[in-house]
């Protein structure tokens, strides 16, 4: 007897309980504008497809960006009972729908990828009496960048070696489809930046495209990673060679579906390059004999460091033997280097030039120019 008792408390308070965390729909909710409020992750319960009842509406408030999981239940009269359920975004377009047909009990659910945190309606419709049950949650993906940054003006300054985290292509009423960064390079050389992403739209057809841009906001290069699979891709790597140390600006952007992604950049450099300004002869740089000059040349951004220009004042009269050592530091064969000596009012006494050089290390030159008056001298490098 008290076995008894005590089982028949049990299942009345599961049954409470159950009835306490589910909200029953209100009618009327069967338009747009009656929709019922519901909340994310909340459990609703409701009938539809009686006489005078065709359809229930609700509208919600995502929380956050990510994947919608709609979730539901449903019991009709017979097997010939059919369920549907439609989601739409704020603006009443249709964004997501399933349709369960000739089952008298059902279980199912319904994913839509890519959604921004934004208003969202769904509508509930059977065709005959159903009773049914649905709750929704949103998986978020990765953390997100700082938002609005979806233009040069909007750009959110970053540093180097910063790990930047962030999410495109995820929509609502409109689509986050571009970020955009901006950084201060600290140096001349090589800009590397790195790209992880993972494509979290359930499309095959989905694109991630990079692109950096000078302090003039002129294309320097980019790169495009197209039709990539679902889930986590290989790290991404774009190299761009000889930048000068200024503003550059980084645009991310996906299309045809959404990405999580993180991005950071490391300049290569150089070694230590010569006193700028000296692009010019009233600019050119004091040196003596035998020092040894480092430089760098042809790095550019807005404008191209091409020319550096230096000066000496002889101690006797002789030969002038000049050294030069050099790396290509371009990543192309193309690159010229040449070598200009000038007097002392400017007129040329000698030069060399050495084209289509090889990416790397070369061999030292050797410039002799005969019988030159202890004076001054200027000397003009210059790459192409």
């Amino acid at each position: 007897m008290n076995k008894c008792i005590l089982r028949s408390i049990i299942m009345m308070l599961f049954f409470v309980g159950q009835n306490v965390f589910a909200a029953g729909e209100t009618e009327p909710n069967n338009a747009f504008e009656t929709a019922d409020k519901i909340t994310q992750g909340e459990a609703v319960t409701g009938n539809v497809g009686t006489s005078g009842d065709s359809y229930d509406f609700f509208v919600s408030t995502l929380k956050n960006e990510g994947t919608i999981k709609l979730y539901f239940s449903s019991t009709g009269l017979n097997e010939q009972a059919d369920i549907n359920f439609y989601v739409y975004s704020k603006n009443k377009s249709s964004i997501g729908a399933i349709a369960v047909n000739n089952k008298k009990s059902a279980n199912d659910s319904l994913f839509i990828f890519c959604r921004a945190d934004d208003t969202i309606y769904i509508r509930v419709n059977g065709s005959q009496s159903i009773n049914y049950s649905f709750r929704y949650i949103v998986e978020e993906p990765a953390p997100n960048d700082v938002e609005p940054n979806n233009n040069f003006s909007e750009a959110v300054l970053i540093s180097s070696n910063q790990l930047v985290k962030g999410r495109l292509g995820y929509s609502g009423t409109t689509s986050d489809n571009y970020d955009y960064f901006y950084s201060i390079l600290p140096d001349d050389g090589t800009l590397r930046v790195y790209v992880d992403k993972v494509n979290t739209s359930n499309s095959a057809d989905a694109d991630f495209n990079l692109y950096v841009y000078n302090k003039n906001q002129g294309s320097i290069g980019s790169y495009s990673d197209n039709n990539k699979p679902v889930g986590e891709l290989p790290t991404d790597t774009l190299d761009i060679f000889c930048v000068k140390g200024d503003t550059v600006y980084f645009r991310l952007n996906g299309s045809s579906g959404c990405f999580s992604y993180t991005m950071r950049y490391e300049m290569l450099s150089p070694p230590k390059g010569d006193i700028e300004p000296n692009n010019t002869f009233e600019e050119a740089v004091y040196i003596e004999e035998k020092e040894i000059v480092p430089g760098r040349i042809g790095y550019s951004n807005v404008g191209e460091d091409s020319y550096d220009y230096f000066y000496s004042v002889l101690p006797d009269d002789g030969t002038l033997r000049v050294y030069v050592d050099k790396v290509n530091t371009s990543n192309t064969a193309n690159a010229d280097f040449n070598l200009y000596v000038y007097n002392k009012k400017r007129g040329s006494i000698g030069s060399y030039s050495d084209n289509n050089t090889l990416v790397g290390e070369l061999p030292t030159d050797t410039l002799d120019i005969f019988c030159v008056k202890g004076d001054t001298v200027y000397f003009r490098l210059n790459g192409g």
